[in-house]
């Protein structure tokens, strides 16, 4: 079963403005970019790294192969989704968003489990205390489905997982601090605190 790996940085990090003009993908954390994390978390289980980026590709390419969101732009994290989907030659996607730098080595391990033990399954994403659609494994045949689900305007993940069948694999409530999303210049400095 082959596995390629997706970093999703193609957001425009809106929250983050407070700090500059920043790429929160390209924020530090212990030394290593966001994004870096996400390469390092993602890169055991997959034979290549792509990250969803549409702004500072240059500098994302250090960790994948860049892809930009195609004629879906600006249509949210789907559309990275769809163009990796098409672009990828494996089986399966493992996306992680580059704003979680805390999603652990066992996460991705037990959402690549997942997939081989049920592979009929279209998609499995991790669940906590709330839900976190982005840090998934999907088949890459889904394309076609994702391609018109996103023709007809529609964007929320939520929505195309249900009427995909999309199964949550639950990692108990203790376990929803690893999925902390940076938006905010107040989320970084909780990471850093987390951190230290």
């Amino acid at each position: 079963m082959r596995i390629d790996g997706l970093i999703l940085a193609g957001g425009q990090s809106r929250r983050m403005q407070a700090l500059g003009a920043v790429d929160k993908g390209l924020l530090t954390l212990e030394g290593l970019s966001f994004a870096g994390h996400a390469a390092k978390r993602l890169g055991p289980y997959c034979q290549k790294l792509f990250v969803s980026a549409n702004a500072h590709q240059a500098d994302y390419a250090a960790w994948g192969e860049v892809v930009g969101d195609g004629e879906y732009e600006a249509q949210g994290p789907l559309a990275g989704m769809l163009a990796v989907m098409r672009r990828s030659q494996a089986e399966y996607i493992v996306t992680l968003p580059v704003d979680s730098p805390f999603v652990s080595d066992q996460v991705i391990s037990m959402l690549v489990e997942q997939a081989k033990q049920s592979p009929a399954t279209t998609v499995h994403y991790a669940c906590a205390a709330q839900t976190h659609p982005l840090c998934a494994i999907l088949r890459t045949d889904l394309a076609p489905s994702l391609d018109e689900y996103l023709a007809q305007g529609q964007r929320r993940v939520q929505s195309w997982y249900a009427a995909i069948q999309a199964k949550a694999l639950h990692f108990g409530e203790a376990a929803e601090a690893e999925f902390l999303n940076v938006n905010t210049p107040e989320d970084w400095q909780q990471a850093q605190s987390l951190r230290r």
